[in-house]
């Protein structure tokens, strides 16, 4: 896949897989002005939501050379339905998701720069309170 993913006006098909590159999930305010949602790189799953949405809620342009997978809405419910780790997984997947989105949010509301990078750094130590984890 190179280029973009016209999504937002597509009934949904499942969820996506990106197996090498980086994809990058996005919207368009009534402005025009676009807004970067996320940022998919190898192994990470975007559209989880499209499992309970009649379509989808952005679009998808691929930042170089992209392979993704889809994984089918009609194979991907029942499988959730019946296998607790298939589920516990895409849980704790979500929460993650959920967690750094709400760290974003807070560092964007600092002001000063400076307290922005370091309350970044912070956040991005490690267990051993020495090292940081940046992406």
């Amino acid at each position: 896949m190179a280029g973009w993913l016209d999504l937002s006006s597509v009934r949904t098909r499942g969820v996506f897989e990106v197996r090498t590159g980086r994809v990058r999930l996005m919207r368009f305010g009534a402005d025009g002005r676009e807004t970067a949602l996320f940022t998919a790189g190898p192994t990470e799953r975007f559209a989880e939501a499209s499992l309970f949405a009649a379509r989808y809620h952005c679009d998808a342009i691929a930042l170089n050379d992209a392979a993704v997978a889809c994984f089918p809405k009609v194979a991907c419910l029942p499988r959730l339905n019946d296998d607790a780790p298939a589920r516990f997984d895409l849980t704790a997947d979500l929460a993650r998701q959920v967690m750094m989105l709400r760290s974003r949010l807070t560092l964007r509301d600092i002001r000063s720069a400076r307290e922005r990078v370091l309350a970044l750094l912070v956040a991005a130590t490690g267990d051993d309170g020495r090292r940081c984890y940046l992406e």
